[in-house]
């Protein structure tokens, strides 16, 4: 049995400048881990964070409870208002995944650039997750649980208790006759994990081992994930292009638990929400059926175009744009500028504005003595539709001068040395062609 003392003492030397940020609830668990680690780093090593999520009445003591603890074990504390941002969530994910959401976005804002934050998840949780996982049926991503160390943008994320049984815990939280508050959310029947935490005593007696077994059992999938993540790498290799789209093609080549792999870690590599098992069914049987797709869940969005499959965060309808250009300072606009010299739009020739299509537009391309239809451009560009639908283009006087920072109409370009402004298109989304590739296509 690994006790507290020898999970910590497994914790990398910190560098430098590092310090650890303890994610302290003021429960048990956290208030162990807090009340270990103090015992071995100085104060300008460690520190602590609560997040108040404003829940329940009780929580409104805790803050207080937890500076109290702070002040005993001289540990700096931060609290965490994360309340409004629960509230916000209800309604979408319910009580659990709105708090946990919710708590996790405060602690990672909170983090400074060389700290790593410690949970204090311990044993008994990581087999519970295991447990929950299996029982919504979910793959090796799921019942992997939670991994001893996460490298996230925030930075590192630590559980060094992961091995600690709960009763090494609760035998230390006694031994040093440590303070802590009780969340009675643990014992709520309608929590899932309360109401396992139900029957674990009968499953225990049945299986004392329960926590180290299921333990084990989660690192043998997290060793599964590794090697499907490995797969799925090797088979973008040959589907992907450089914009991160995949070849439909050679992705129908494949058998189909392998498709599923592929296009599960693809969309988790973009920080995009998974599919459930029958939409990413759906999603499939319509690539088998048709080359024209658009198949959405959640947040997420996937459309196909030209044999190729695209991945994107759900896109709002396309709204119409008409506002002076360039922008003020300080307005969001759908397009930026650049001050430049003897480039862009002439800056004598203003003022512009910025619109977003309405139909039948024209624009005259350098080397053309005509004004080409946009249709026909963006068509011989193969600028994809819902790409087409969100373009900005920039007019003087009713007259397209400029495609987002695409095109610019020859008749509009400053003399050499005269001041212009260059377009910057700031919203580009999946499926965007570059510069280089829309003007070598329009040219063709």
């Amino acid at each position: 049995m690994t006790t507290v003392a020898e999970a910590l003492a497994a914790l990398p030397p910190l560098a430098a400048g590092e310090r650890y940020a303890v994610a302290y609830s003021g429960g048990r668990d956290s208030t162990v881990l807090l009340h270990a680690l103090g015992r071995q780093l100085p104060p300008s090593r460690l520190r602590a964070l609560h997040v108040h999520h404003g829940m329940q009445p009780a929580a409104d003591e805790w803050p207080a409870h937890c500076r109290r603890i702070c002040r005993q074990l001289d540990v700096p504390l931060e609290v965490l208002d994360c309340s409004a941002q629960v509230q916000s969530g209800l309604a979408r994910l319910g009580p659990e995944a709105a708090a946990r959401q919710a708590r996790y976005g405060a602690l990672r804002s909170a983090l400074a650039p060389e700290e790593a934050l410690l949970t204090a998840h311990h044993a008994r949780d990581q087999a519970e997750t295991f447990l929950l996982q299996a029982l919504r049926g979910s793959g090796p991503r799921g019942l992997a649980a939670m991994p001893a160390c996460a490298v996230q943008a925030e930075g590192r994320l630590l559980r060094p208790l992961l091995r600690v049984p709960s009763a090494a815990i609760d035998a230390y939280a006694r031994l040093n006759e440590l303070d802590w508050v009780d969340d009675p959310s643990n014992d709520d029947p309608r929590h899932d994990r309360a109401r396992l935490r139900g029957v674990w005593p009968t499953l225990q007696a049945g299986w004392p081992a329960l926590e180290q077994t299921l333990g084990r059992a989660a690192a043998h999938q997290a060793e599964a994930r590794e090697l499907l993540g490995e797969l799925a790498r090797m088979d973008r290799v040959t589907l992907a292009d450089k914009q991160g789209s995949l070849d439909i093609r050679a992705l129908s080549a494949l058998s189909r638990p392998r498709q599923k792999n592929c296009l599960r870690h693809w969309l988790a590599d973009g920080g995009l929400e998974l599919p459930q098992a029958r939409q990413l069914d759906d999603l499939l049987e319509q690539l088998d059926a048709s080359s024209v797709l658009r198949c959405g869940w959640g947040d997420t969005e996937v459309r196909a175009f030209k044999g190729r499959l695209y991945a994107m965060a759900a896109l709002p309808p396309p709204g119409a744009v008409d506002t002076a250009w360039p922008p003020a300072s300080g307005d969001n606009s759908v397009m930026a500028a650049q001050r430049v010299v003897g480039a862009g739009l002439a800056e004598s020739r203003g003022p512009y504005r910025v619109q977003t299509r309405r139909g039948g537009e024209a624009l005259r391309l350098a080397g053309r003595t005509h004004r080409s239809a946009l249709k026909t451009l963006l068509q011989a560009a193969e600028v994809p539709p819902w790409v087409r639908e969100r373009l900005p283009l920039i007019l003087h006087e009713g007259r397209v001068v400029a495609v987002a920072d695409w095109w610019v109409d020859p008749a509009y370009a400053p003399e050499p040395g005269a001041p212009g402004w260059e377009p910057i298109w700031t919203r580009p989304m999946p499926g965007t062609p570059s510069r280089q590739i829309v003007r070598r296509r329009a040219f063709g």
